[in-house]
C-alpha cells in the first residue's frame, strides 16, 4: 500500500493533477483524479483493519468510557449532573471517525523511520495511541465522587468496570447517587463586629434558601455576592476568599450552613474605609514627572490647569467625594461617565491606603484619577460633529453638551 500511495503522490507533481485546467486551459485527466482520490480512500480502509496492529504486545488500546447514574429517583438536573461526571474522565481516547483510526495508523508506519514518506505521514497525521494503562481510574473516581459531593450528594459512590477485547479496552463508571442534602438552616455570622454586621445586613438578598439542595457553586456565587455587597459598603480590601461556609451533614438528608469570616482574616479586610485625598489630573502621562501646584475646587486637587478643561465639568462627572465612604459602584460610574465625554483616551483610578485616619479613628483611602486626553485634532473633530448635530436636531444629548464645555478652550 505504502509503494502504491508513492507513485501516486509522485504524480501528483504533474500539472495536470494539481490544477483545475493546465497552463493551456485543457481540462486535467479524470482517471488521474479518481486515482489519487481512491488511494486515499483505500488507505483509510487499510488503517480500520490494521491501526490495531501497532499497539505494543500485552497492551490494549483505551477506546473511552461511559458514565451510568444510579438514583434512588428524580434528580434535579440530572442531566447537567451527567455531563459534569463526564467532564472529569482523563485521558481522552485516541481519535476515530466512523470506527476507522487513520491517525493510529499513520503514527504505526512512523514507527522506527527516520525519513521518507511513511516518517512524513507519521509526523503529519499520526497520533500516539492512548492505552489502557494510561488511564488513571482511581483518580477519576475520586474527582466523581468529589463532584457528586459538591452536588449534595454526600453518600455516593463510584465504581467501575473494564470491558477487554482483544486489543482494546473501555472503562465504564457507575455513580451511586443516593438521595441529595437539602439545606435545612442558614446562619449567617453573629459576632458583634462592623463586618460580621455588614454581612447580616445582606442577607435579605441570599442566594441559599431553605429545603434547596447543597451546591457547592451557589455558595461560591454567595460568596462573590456578599463580596460585592462590601465593596460598596467601604470594604475595599475585603476578597470572597475570607468568607468561609461550614456545613454539618450529620442530619438526616439535610444540612446547616454556617458562615463565618476567616480568623486569619488581616485587620484591614475588616474595616470599612472613607475616601480623603481625591486628586483628578486631566492630562496624565506616564512620563509626567512634574510637580505642579494643584486647582482646589470642592475639595478636590486638580491638575494641571483650567487652559483645557474647566474643573466644574470634570467634578461634575466624578463620583468620588471627599470625605465619603469607598463605594466600587461610585468608582465604575466615574469611570463610565469621564469615558462617555469622549474626550478622554484612558481612564484610571487608584486608591492606597491615606498615611494616617481621621480623629474618629477610621481608615482612609487616597484616590487618583488618572486621565489620558485624546489628541487634539480629535477634540475638535469631537466639537465639529457636536456643532453640526445641534444645528440638525436643534439639541444635543446630556453627554455631548458636557462634551463641548470640557472643549471649549480646545476649539479657541
Amino acid at each position: 500500500m505504502l509503494d502504491f500511495l508513492r507513485r501516486v503522490v509522485r504524480r501528483q507533481g504533474r500539472p495536470h493533477l494539481l490544477r483545475a485546467t493546465g497552463p493551456g486551459g485543457e481540462r486535467p485527466q479524470a482517471g488521474g483524479r479518481l486515482c489519487y482520490y481512491g488511494a486515499t480512500f483505500s488507505l483509510l480502509l487499510l488503517s480500520a483493519c490494521s491501526g490495531l496492529r501497532y499497539i505494543p504486545e500485552g497492551q490494549r488500546l483505551y477506546t473511552g468510557s461511559k458514565v451510568t447514574l444510579k438514583t434512588p429517583g428524580k434528580i434535579p438536573n440530572e442531566s447537567a449532573l451527567q455531563t459534569e461526571l463526564e467532564s472529569v474522565i482523563r485521558p481522552k481516547p485516541s481519535a476515530s471517525f466512523l470506527g476507522l483510526r487513520p491517525k493510529l495508523y499513520f503514527w504505526g508506519i512512523g514507527q522506527g523511520k527516520t525519513k521518507g514518506l511513511a516518517k512524513f505521514l507519521s509526523d503529519k497525521f499520526g497520533e500516539a495511541p492512548v492505552l489502557l494503562k494510561d488511564v488513571k481510574i482511581s483518580a477519576t473516581e475520586g474527582l466523581m465522587t468529589n463532584r457528586l459531593y459538591n452536588n449534595g450528594f454526600f453518600k455516593a459512590t463510584v465504581a467501575h468496570e473494564v470491558k477487554t477485547q482483544e486489543k482494546t479496552a473501555q472503562v465504564d463508571y457507575t455513580a451511586t447517587t443516593g438521595k441529595v442534602y437539602t439545606i435545612k438552616e442558614i446562619h449567617f455570622p453573629d459576632r458583634d463586629t462592623l463586618v460580621d454586621a455588614a454581612i447580616r445586613a445582606t442577607q435579605p438578598g441570599t442566594l441559599l434558601k431553605v429545603g434547596d439542595p447543597y451546591n457547592l457553586d451557589v455558595l461560591t456565587a454567595e460568596r462573590v455576592r456578599i463580596d460585592n455587597e462590601l465593596k460598596n459598603q467601604g470594604y475595599f480590601y475585603f476578597t470572597p476568599g475570607f468568607l468561609l461556609f461550614q456545613v454539618d451533614s450529620t442530619l438526616n438528608n439535610q444540612v446547616n450552613v454556617y458562615m463565618r469570616v476567616k480568623a486569619t482574616a488581616p485587620d484591614r479586610t475588616t474595616r470599612p474605609y472613607w475616601l480623603d485625598v481625591i486628586k483628578l489630573n486631566t492630562n496624565y502621562v506616564l512620563t509626567d514627572t512634574t510637580r505642579r501646584e494643584p486647582v482646589r475646587y470642592r475639595g478636590y486637587e486638580y491638575y494641571p490647569d483650567e487652559k483645557v478643561f474647566k474643573a466644574k465639568a470634570v467634578t461634575n462627572a466624578t463620583f468620588l467625594y471627599p470625605d465619603s465612604l469607598y463605594r466600587r459602584r461610585r468608582r465604575d460610574q466615574t469611570v463610565s461617565r469621564l469615558m462617555s465625554l469622549n474626550v478622554f483616551k484612558f481612564v484610571e483610578i487608584r486608591l492606597k491606603p491615606a498615611a494616617a485616619g481621621d480623629s474618629a479613628g477610621r481608615a482612609r483611602l487616597d484616590v487618583d484619577v488618572l486621565m489620558t486626553q485624546l489628541k487634539k485634532k480629535s477634540l475638535r473633530a469631537e466639537l465639529r460633529w457636536y456643532r453640526k448635530a445641534t444645528a440638525s436636531r436643534g439639541r444635543a444629548s446630556r453627554c455631548r453638551i458636557a462634551t463641548a464645555r470640557l472643549c471649549a478652550a480646545a476649539s479657541s
